[in-house]
């Protein structure tokens, strides 16, 4: 497992498979290659899910769905205790090289290489990823638009900031503060 370079984003594990268009269960059979333990067959990681709550009102499905991993590089506490990521707090992290990952889970990130000014996906994603005055904002194919604070926060390094429905019209994040944290639009 490489620990730098091309293909090394902290938090998760790669894999060589393209993702799917979604992080639903529409389109995406998360459960395809993982046992009834559950443990997925590819890597023997814990792919232990619980969902504390959820929503489907107002345009956009919300909630939160805890995912443990005993599979990550670093143990890490995103807020839920080390190894359990949020999948509706996704985050952006970077490689040296400037690639950079938008992690929704352990198995669900969205990979981006550098090229100039602009991101190019990788392994056939449909996404694209802009970086805008302070913030990235990852769009969709159906028009959903997530945005997260750019590396250069210190307090705020990829974090969450604003999450947009189909059809709704992205603005900015709000300017961070000492005292920000994930903030959901409509």
């Amino acid at each position: 497992m490489p620990t730098t370079g091309t293909g090394y984003i902290p938090g998760t594990v790669p894999d060589k498979c393209g993702p799917c268009d979604c992080r639903c269960s529409c389109c995406c059979d998360d459960q395809k290659g993982i046992s009834p333990h559950p443990i997925r067959y590819a890597n023997g990681e814990i792919q232990l899910s619980a969902t504390d709550l959820h929503s489907e009102g107002f345009g956009v499905e919300w909630g939160h769905t805890r995912t443990y991993s005993n599979r990550l590089n670093v143990d890490t506490d995103f807020g839920n205790g080390f190894d359990w990521l949020i999948g509706q707090l996704p985050y952006l992290t970077h490689d040296p090289d400037g690639s950079i990952a938008v992690v929704f889970s352990s198995t669900v990130a969205y990979w981006f290489d550098q090229s100039g000014s602009s991101y190019v996906p990788r392994y056939g994603a449909k996404q694209t990823l802009t970086l805008g005055d302070g913030y990235f904002t990852l769009t969709f194919p159906d028009g959903e638009v997530w945005q997260f604070y750019d590396l250069s926060y210190t307090y705020l390094h990829g974090k969450f900031a604003a999450m947009y429905p189909p059809g709704a019209a992205p603005r900015p994040p709000p300017p961070p503060t000492t005292t920000s944290s994930a903030i959901f639009f409509t």
